[in-house]
């Protein structure tokens, strides 16, 4: 239906194109073929989902849809998990059924791209589909679209529907039949099943039919009700049902993301207000930086096409509809981060966060570009820029607000300062970089035909180091070699146990959501290991502890996960030969796995801790290490094991620049008691090598912690600990 009408319907009366040129109308189609395949070919090398718990959400509830509920209900909607559920009914392995998951979602963001060219056509009626065409390539390498077509997160879908419901709300405002109408609903609707974002849309849709509705006030009740129907539906009916398959008797969380009016209730103290307003002008200084400025133009037209409405009157209502969706959508952020966070305190990964307002970005930014003039200097662009992020430098430094966290960089794809100057630098020096990337947008707009050039290669630098980013957590993180193992040792419904107790004591939380995934066909829950005992089946149990293991001889430790110490249970008496799976592909040295029943005594001896899963104080964590960053504080601590009394070595592995104040301790009882001290000098480091000592523990606990601990002037990077019996 699009297809066939895109070419005629507006093109040919808005663009004038004439017969000669005809051609010209196939652009946008074969523009959004071209979208697809790059955006898919360019996602392909990833193998499959991040450790995030929202990808999990998302896929765990779409298998749940096709017939396959797991133990692990979430709060995430389910509105991306409908499209994406046939995958599981049509595939059998997981790993084919990602590569569809990516096929997918690159096929929305091509068709997003066609819609997109129609609707700058409908609002540029001056412009031809040649010159929109390099405009479009601009919006084509943002960083967080083509970055997110290769995650499993609701941004794609979120932008597709989107997009839909601004085409068929032109078509509404064209033509007075009632199935557009219908449709244009039902669209706007759905992108509330898909993101609590949708409410925001839903809210603007509210808003531009009310102030059109002295057209068709018939459709604009219907169109209402029918939006109204929709999220109501969905967080009546559908979402509770989907919990309620499969099981939220432990995450409390599960039912959604919390009463809106509640928030908004809470937003009235003065406090939370300031709160509320730095998160919402930091969101907004994100994509004054992250777009060059460029996002401002796009209120610059708003504010143009509002003001002669009389004379051309269907634009202006598009600006309303797509200009609220936006602003609305980078408010759930503050509101949510508000709530959940000190009033005294910002959290970093909060304060600059895109990931909410890029679900709406894509038709702002597409004006935005289209609407720049190479020729003129746009003031009130270099207006809103200077305005927008002076602003917010002003209000942080009077607030006294103490900033903490560290960066998720899932929620700033597209903050190229980071791709540029590095994680440190972003993080501590934000307000710096705010004001840095203002600068270079002025000058991206001063230099005028230069400035998209300047775009596209920060852009491309900005992808390449959140593509690397995102592989190097999908291999470090994924472990499928364990998947490998189980699929083709058990059959599928074969019940896998993971050891709750032990999965929360370890801090590890996304350990167990990222296996539901792939074990989406089997009987996989969460119980301790007596119920795995009493089950008596010959299936596989996962633990973190494997004390209880060591007491027991009728089973026996297969496999571990040398970086989390996540240990791989099985019985001696299984009916399964557990001996015919060899290990390949690029993890095989990650997964161990036994060759014997002999050999499950030695694999719990060693005892591996790398820097990237151990928390900080004061640490920068970049790539595989954490560094200093000139402040006094624990580098790192953790991860509370277990170990017997006996004589040990520690290694702590990692590089000194400069020693002054630094030393490993050992300690126990959450720090309550010190059991060794070890000075850092020169005298201990080597090149790769900050400490190795031998210690005798003379008691058994559980929660034994290694800790780094650094001065102002030291200068560390810290890479892994290894504790291993000292014979």
């Amino acid at each position: 239906m699009f297809w066939n009408n895109l070419p005629t319907l507006r093109f040919n009366r808005l663009i004038s194109i004439e017969k000669s040129k005809i051609h010209m109308a196939l652009v946008p189609r074969v523009f959004g073929i071209v979208v697809f395949l790059v955006y898919f070919i360019f996602n392909l090398k990833i193998e499959g989902p991040m450790y995030l718990s929202d990808e999990i959400g998302y896929l765990s509830k779409a298998a749940a849809i096709a017939g396959y509920p797991t133990d692990m209900a979430t709060g995430w909607y389910a509105g991306y998990s409908f499209l994406i559920a046939p995958l599981f009914r049509i595939f059998s392995d997981p790993f084919v059924i990602w590569k569809g998951i990516l096929l997918v979602n690159a096929a929305m963001w091509g068709i997003s791209f066609t819609i997109l060219f129609y609707v700058l056509a409908y609002v540029f009626p001056e412009k031809s589909v040649k010159s929109i065409l390099p405009k479009i390539l601009v919006c084509a390498i943002y960083p967080g679209f083509i970055t997110f077509s290769g995650y499993a997160l609701s941004t794609t879908a979120f932008v597709f529907f989107f997009m839909l419901g601004v085409w068929t709300l032109i078509k509404c405002l064209e033509c007075a039949d009632f199935r557009w109408h219908f449709l244009n609903a039902f669209l706007v609707g759905y992108t509330s099943w898909i993101h609590p974002a949708g409410l925001c849309v839903a809210a603007s849709y509210y808003v531009t039919l009310l102030y059109g509705r002295k057209r068709k006030f018939n459709y604009y009740v219907i169109q209402i009700l029918i939006v109204c129907f929709m999220v109501l539906f969905y967080v009546r009916v559908v979402h509770p049902w989907i919990c309620i398959t499969m099981d939220p008797t432990i995450d409390p969380h599960a039912t959604g993301y919390g009463n809106p009016l509640e928030f908004l209730s809470w937003l009235l103290e003065i406090r939370a207000f300031l709160n509320f307003s730095l998160h919402y002008l930091g969101n907004l200084t994100y994509f004054n930086v992250a777009t060059f400025g460029i996002f401002n133009l796009f209120f610059i037209k708003a504010y143009l096409e509002f003001k002669k409405r009389n004379t051309y009157s269907n634009v202006y209502l598009i600006f309303i509809f797509i200009g609220l969706s936006f602003l609305a959508a980078i408010s759930l952020t503050g509101i949510i981060a508000s709530k959940a966070l000190s009033p005294n305190a910002l959290y970093f990964n909060w304060l600059f966060n895109g990931r909410y307002g890029e679900m709406v970005l894509f038709p702002v930014l597409g004006i935005s570009v289209a609407s720049f003039d190479f020729n003129k200097i746009p003031q009130r662009l270099v207006f809103l820029s200077l305005f927008i992020s002076s602003l917010f430098v002003f209000i942080l430094k009077v607030s006294f607000v103490e900033i903490y966290g560290n960066i998720n960089d899932i929620n700033l794809v597209s903050y190229w300062p980071i791709a540029l100057f590095g994680f440190g630098w972003a993080n501590r020096y934000y307000y710096v970089w705010t004001l840095g990337g203002l600068f270079i947008s002025l000058i991206a707009v001063l230099l005028r035909k230069k400035s998209f050039f300047i775009m596209m290669l920060v852009f491309i630098v900005c992808i390449s180091f959140q593509n690397k980013h995102h592989v190097y957590y999908v291999k470090n993180f994924d472990r499928p070699e364990f998947m490998n193992f189980i699929r083709e040792t058990f059959p599928i419904g074969t019940t896998i146990g993971f050891d709750t107790e032990a999965y929360y004591a370890s801090g590890t939380f996304e350990r167990y959501p990222l296996y539901a995934y792939y074990l989406y066909d089997y009987d996989y829950k969460r119980m301790n290991y007596a119920e795995w005992k009493n089950l008596n089946c010959d299936g596989i149990y996962f633990t973190f502890a494997p004390e209880q293991i060591e007491k027991n001889g009728d089973d026996f430790i297969m496999g571990i996960d040398p970086q989390f110490r996540l240990f791989l249970v099985v019985r001696k008496n299984t009916s399964f030969d557990l001996f015919k799976f060899k290990p390949r592909g690029k993890r095989v040295s990650e997964a161990i796995f036994a060759k014997s029943f002999e050999e499950n005594n030695r694999m719990t001896l060693d005892h591996v801790f790398f820097a990237r899963n151990l928390p900080t104080v004061v640490g920068n964590k970049k790539s595989d290490s954490l560094f200093s960053t000139g402040r006094a504080g624990y580098l790192v601590f953790g991860p509370y094991i277990r170990l017997v009394a006996g004589k040990y070595k520690l290694t702590v592995n990692g590089h000194a620049y400069k020693l002054d104040e630094a030393y490993v301790d050992i300690v126990s009882s959450q720090g309550g008691r010190t059991w060794f001290v070890f000075p850092l000098n020169d005298s201990t480091t080597t090149s790769d090598m900050l400490l190795q000592e031998v210690f005798d523990l003379s008691e058994d606990d559980k929660d034994y912690e290694f800790r780094i601990f650094v001065g102002e002037s030291d200068d560390i990077r810290f890479d892994s600990f290894i504790v291993e019996p000292y014979d």
